[in-house]
C-alpha cells in the first residue's frame, strides 16, 4: 500500500507501475483486494497494472527501468537481488536484509519504511536521473557478480557451517 501511496505522487502520467506477485487470500498480509480499491479510488486506473504470479520474471525484470520494494520487514528479499543481477536500480526500505545486499546511493536508493513521502523522494529521484539509474544499476548488477554469485555463497555457507562446528575447511 506504501508504493501505491507513493506513486499518486510520483510525476508523470506517462509512467506506470506494474505489481507482481499473488493475492493471498486469508492471509494478513494480503492486500490485493484493498490496493485495487485504492488504486480505482484516486484514478491510478491507467498508471498501475496488477500483473499477478508469473512463472517469467526475468522478463518483466528486463522490461523494467526500476524495481522498488518498500517492505516494512524484509529477511532476505530475491526479488531485490534477482532485479540487481539484471543491473536494474533498486529502491528499496531501509530494513533487514535489504541492508545485506544495498548500500544508499551507491548501489540503490534506501526509503525508511512505511514512510510513503520518504518512498516519492527516493523514487522520484530515481526516476527523474537517467545518470543516476546506470550507475546504480551498474553496481547493483556488480555487487550481485562480487558478493552473491552461486559458488561464493556455498563458500560462504561453508565457512559458516565450519565455524559453527569447529571443523577446519577442506
Amino acid at each position: 500500500m506504501d508504493l501505491l501511496m507513493a506513486w499518486r505522487h510520483v510525476a508523470g502520467d506517462h509512467r506506470l507501475l506494474v505489481l507482481v506477485g499473488p493475492d493471498m487470500p486469508g492471509n494478513a498480509l494480503d492486500v490485493g483486494p484493498e490496493a485495487r480499491a485504492y488504486a480505482s479510488a484516486h484514478g491510478l486506473g491507467e498508471r498501475v497494472r496488477f500483473y499477478g504470479t508469473t512463472a517469467d520474471t526475468a522478463r518483466l525484470l528486463r522490461a523494467a527501468d526500476l524495481c522498488a520494494q518498500p517492505s516494512h520487514y524484509e529477511a532476505f528479499s530475491n526479488t531485490v537481488i534477482e532485479a540487481m543481477a539484471t543491473g536494474l536500480p533498486v529502491v528499496a526500505s531501509r530494513v533487514g536484509g535489504m541492508l545485506d545486499c544495498l548500500v544508499d546511493g551507491e548501489n540503490g536508493l534506501l526509503s525508511a519504511p512505511a514512510d510513503p513521502v520518504d518512498l516519492v523522494r527516493q523514487l522520484s529521484r530515481a526516476i527523474g536521473d537517467p545518470t543516476l539509474q546506470a550507475r546504480l544499476g551498474e553496481r547493483a548488477r556488480a555487487t550481485v557478480m562480487r558478493d552473491f554469485e552461486e559458488q561464493a555463497t556455498f563458500v560462504k555457507f561453508e565457512d559458516l557451517f565450519a565455524d559453527a562446528v569447529r571443523v577446519p575447511r577442506g
